[in-house]
């Protein structure tokens, strides 16, 4: 299930960025913390304390906002405060202007003080242990290592020299620009990317099959494509060499799967990459859009044609998300990927990867 976001800011939460040094002043690495990674039906969960209380996450790097359910909200004794400025908003037109505060968000051990945090509209299934997402805007106040085939995310300082990031052995490194937003193309509304500053995801270019696009990083189980972009981008579609009807017999019959020869991030390449092609159609998402004659996101903006680059290929790779740098340092996995635990509960419904 998907979530438009509209309204304002929320209270930034209290975790400082520092200004970057110069070379000489400049500091080594310095972790802040260290979580392990549970890999369960593809998704990937992380274990916190919130409140000195366990609290397990969904890791969502293209959820765009750090948020609870309200079962989760519940189970951890927090307090739902109904006045935000901002409204979530589900594909059954359910919304939710509540939130709570989280006087400590412990991620393995980094803290973030005195945290806002949105409380999702209900959800069809609230038998689950996870509490909610953990969104890119928690962790952009940090600098953060991915570490998918050991089972690790690592937190960092953001005081730290330039470029001194990739400390374990690799054979080829990449470093490609990092954006927390998506790029915006001239039909938009406004032309401005930055609608709602807590709305944040990771961005950066990529070359797919000798095509130039922005590409989201997301740690959802699949790489995907809308079937649009797919065939104005690529000349790609169902009975092009390459693509298969997926093995799910209950999946949409207008999504298809896609093998591609290469996916380059600079120095880095991923050969024979997986995608999901799926149809896209705005209009089941009429009901979500709200007039707010603010330069607030809009469903019906354009934006340049995308890829979603999921763990089924991230798992494979080892990642530095240098925030502070505004940098996505990339190199081969350090070794083979850990083996996915027994299958669980579904997750509450995730917000929404569509950004302004």
């Amino acid at each position: 299930m998907r979530y438009s976001i509209i309204g304002g800011l929320l209270a930034l939460l209290s975790v400082c960025i520092q200004p970057a040094l110069s070379a000489e002043d400049c500091k080594p690495l310095q972790m802040l913390g260290s979580v392990d990674l549970d890999y369960q039906d593809g998704h990937v969960y992380a274990n916190l304390l919130a409140n000195g209380k366990p609290a397990k996450f969904l890791v969502s790097t293209a959820g765009g906002v750090t948020s609870l359910t309200p079962e989760g909200a519940a189970a951890l004794g927090l307090k739902e405060i109904h006045d935000a400025r901002v409204v979530l908003i589900n594909d059954r037109s359910q919304s939710s202007e509540s939130y709570v505060v989280i006087d400590d968000l412990s991620v393995g051990g980094a803290h973030i003080g005195h945290g806002q945090f949105m409380v999702l509209p209900p959800s069809e299934s609230s038998n689950t242990d996870v509490v909610g997402y953990m969104g890119a805007d928690i962790l952009s106040h940090f600098d953060v290592e991915f570490d998918f085939a050991a089972g690790k995310m690592n937190l960092f300082s953001q005081d730290h020299c330039l470029g001194q990031v990739i400390y374990w052995k690799h054979v080829a490194v990449s470093m490609v620009p990092l954006s927390e937003f998506q790029p915006t193309s001239s039909e938009s509304r406004t032309g401005y990317a930055g609608y709602l500053k807590r709305f944040e995801q990771m961005w950066v270019p990529v070359t797919l099959d000798d095509k130039s696009v922005p590409a989201q990083i997301s740690t959802s189980p699949y790489s995907r494509i809308q079937s649009d972009i797919a065939q104005g981008a690529f000349g790609i579609d169902a009975n092009s060499p390459g693509s298969e009807r997926p093995a799910n017999v209950m999946a949409d019959p207008d999504t298809f799967e896609h093998t591609f020869s290469n996916l380059v991030f600079d120095g880095v390449t991923v050969t024979n990459p997986h995608f999901v092609i799926y149809p896209y159609n705005p209009a089941q998402y009429a009901r979500r859009i709200r007039r707010t004659d603010t330069r607030l996101a809009n469903l019906r903006d354009r934006s340049p044609a995308h890829i979603v680059i999921g763990m089924n290929i991230l798992s494979k790779l080892h990642l530095f998300a240098s925030f502070g740098e505004r940098r996505l340092y990339i190199t081969e996995a350090s070794g083979p990927p850990k083996s996915a635990t027994t299958k669980t509960s579904a997750p509450p419904p995730a917000p929404a990867t569509r950004a302004p």
